[in-house]
């Protein structure tokens, strides 16, 4: 969590390479980004899942063949291991029903639930969310928020998550850190936002001491 350009959407971007730090060191599952070569980085990559903040979805693609995608474009297996793979991933989301239609037929929660499911299709040990909740009304951002609570406590995968919702980051979160100006301020469990860290302070635009801006 943090402001507008602390940097969160930059962070998943050099966890998976498309940036490469100037100076330290990124480590992901023991290996070191900003050392491997384009071979090295693509196996990292499909042990990650990524959800886009738009979902990201093909437009001239059918849900089936966004979800699928991954699998046809990074692994070499048999046509009917795909589709139960994406019937299964599509069930998850609860999305099968709608697996023949276009993105410009689905609302925003859907369109988030299919880049859930492709997310999650190479089984990966990392998802990392990039605002899973924002734009999504109420009723659907806690439908989001438990698929992502079930794919952690049900499969074990460790999700990342940038967000500014604090219901989202209270629902789903384990540990909770505060990004801003390029450094985590304040880290904990989820009982961090109710504290009276200063950087939790901040964020929440609330005052932190007397004199200080919030």
């Amino acid at each position: 969590m943090g402001p507008s350009g602390s940097g969160k959407s930059t962070t998943l971007l050099h966890i998976v390479g498309v940036y490469r730090a100037r100076r330290g060191g990124v480590d992901v599952m023991g290996v070191d980004v900003g050392r491997q070569g384009v071979e090295e980085l693509r196996s990292l990559r499909r042990k990650v899942g990524f959800l886009f903040q738009g979902a990201a979805l093909i437009g001239w693609l059918s849900v089936y063949d966004n979800v699928a995608l991954p699998l046809r474009e990074t692994m070499q297996i048999p046509k009917d291991e795909i589709r139960e793979r994406v019937h299964k991933a599509l069930q998850l989301v609860r999305l099968w029903p709608d697996h023949n239609k276009y993105p410009s037929e689905l609302s925003g929660g859907m369109r988030k639930r299919a880049g859930l499911a492709r997310a999650i299709i190479t089984n990966p040990e990392i998802i990392l969310y990039d605002e899973p909740t924002a734009g999504l009304d109420p009723a659907m951002s806690a439908q989001i928020e438990q698929l992502i609570r079930n794919l952690r406590e049900t499969v074990g995968v460790t999700s990342v998550l940038v967000t500014h919702d604090v219901q989202c980051a209270s629902t789903c979160g384990s540990r909770i850190g505060i990004l801003s100006e390029g450094r985590l301020q304040a880290e904990g469990g989820p009982d961090l936002l109710r504290s009276e860290e200063p950087a939790v302070l901040r964020f929440l635009g609330k005052a932190v001491a007397a004199g200080e801006a919030t």
